[in-house]
């Protein structure tokens, strides 16, 4: 293992004439030129690391023959050309990370070879063409990463025949046409992270079957129709972002069953109709952006309970009637953007433009609105520091990762009441 030195140069020949190596790991150094073909006379070989250095050029034709390789990671140089076949025929590989290179062509079928494949990172590269249909036998993966590519075409139907995938990355390609039903099969899947690319059609009502889901963003597409109202079986879910397509139906009102959310982004869709009461059950919610799009009726009042919330855009709408004097009880309230034409400032009348403001500037601009209102306590004024010591710094709690079911990571989870979310 020689990773994190300063290593330069190309990777010395003596290296591969050492058969009885398991090991080679020469991460993060300076090594240039290209992957020694005789690297595969290794034939011992379990785990191969040389992410972070300068290599160029193709992997080796010949790859297969490190038929006990378990982890392949070149993350990080300058590789370029197509994979080679051979790829899928390293039957015990459970980690492929190729990412961050300048790799080029379409993926090859033959990867559905990689029965045991866990880990599948290429993203920043530059991979055209579609997505295998081949993928449904990678049986094993749990981890796909794809995003930052050129890939095309519409997502393979047989993507939900992998019943451990738990994590989906396919952002920032061109791929198109809708979300397919079977992505609803997918039922160990946390995070569905699919923006800029060029998805049409509704989202299918399948994905109310994603019970393990916690972050949807499919920002900056083309999706229209309807949020359905399945989604309210997703109780794991921390964030929906679905800001920049085409959703044209009124927001379902069904958020009360969705209490860990923190993030809630829809704005510049179309949708119509009024923002449903059910957003004020989102006790944790700390960022809310409905703005740009077609939503009539009031402000509710419910969203004075949401007492984390931080960022609140309602511009570019078609509200009316006042800003709802349970606003003023947000104290942790940074940002609250609306629009002055139609809604006034509570019972003063006033015209409000209200962008960038902090509560108590709020209520300096609205006197009235936040007469009822009970002000923020002052920060207290901290301790003086003793001299020739560094300012204390805060502790993180230990993770109680034995506190969550069987097969769940644990990780902090700031605003819940107990502190983690099992994940």
């Amino acid at each position: 293992r020689m990773d994190y030195n300063s290593l330069s140069g190309a990777i010395p020949p003596a290296l591969c004439e050492l058969t009885l190596l398991e090991y080679m790991s020469l991460l993060h150094n300076m090594l240039e030129g290209t992957i020694p073909t005789a690297i595969t006379n290794l034939f011992r070989l379990r785990d191969l690391d040389l992410g972070s250095n300068k290599l160029t050029g193709p992997l080796p034709s010949d790859i297969s023959n490190l038929e006990a390789l378990q982890t392949l990671k070149v993350a990080g140089n300058a590789l370029d050309g197509s994979l080679p076949s051979a790829i899928g025929n390293l039957p015990s590989l459970l980690r492929l990370d190729l990412s961050g290179n300048k790799l080029i062509g379409e993926l090859p079928s033959t990867m559905g070879g990689l029965m045991q494949l866990q880990y599948l990172l290429l993203h920043y590269n530059e991979f055209t063409g579609a997505i295998p249909e081949s993928i449904k036998d990678l049986s094993s993966l749990c981890y796909l990463e794809l995003s930052h590519n050129q890939l095309s075409s519409s997502l393979p139907t047989s993507l939900g025949l992998l019943p451990y995938l738990a994590y989906l990355y396919l952002g920032n390609n061109q791929l198109e046409g809708p979300l397919p039903s079977t992505i609803g099969d997918l039922s160990n899947l946390q995070v569905m992270h699919m923006p800029s690319n060029q998805l049409t059609g509704p989202l299918p009502d399948t994905i109310g079957q994603l019970t393990s889901l916690s972050w949807i963003h499919l920002s900056h597409n083309l999706i229209d129709g309807a949020i359905p109202s399945t989604i309210s079986t997703l109780t794991d879910l921390c964030r929906i972002i679905l800001n920049a397509n085409a959703l044209n139906q009124p927001v379902p009102d069904v958020f009360q069953m969705l209490t860990n959310i923190d993030t809630l982004r829809l704005e510049e869709n179309q949708l119509p109709g009024s923002i449903p009461t059910s957003i004020g059950k989102i006790e944790i919610l700390t960022s809310l952006n409905l703005s740009s799009n077609s939503l009539e009726g009031t402000i509710p009042s419910s969203l004075g309970t949401l007492s984390y919330l931080k960022y609140l855009d309602l511009r570019l709408n078609q509200l009316t009637g006042t800003v709802p004097a349970t606003l003023g009880s947000i104290t942790e309230l940074q940002l609250l953007y609306v629009d002055s034409d139609e809604v006034t400032c509570g019972a003063s009348g006033s015209s409000c433009e209200v962008e960038q403001i902090s509560w108590t500037a709020f209520c300096h601009l609205c006197p009235d609105f936040c007469s009822s209102c009970t002000p923020p306590p002052p920060s207290p004024s901290p301790p003086p520091s003793k001299p020739n010591k560094p300012p204390c710094k805060p502790k993180r709690a230990a993770c109680p990762r034995k506190a969550c079911p069987k097969g769940k990571w644990c990780i902090p989870f700031v605003r819940s009441c107990k502190g983690y979310k099992c994940m």
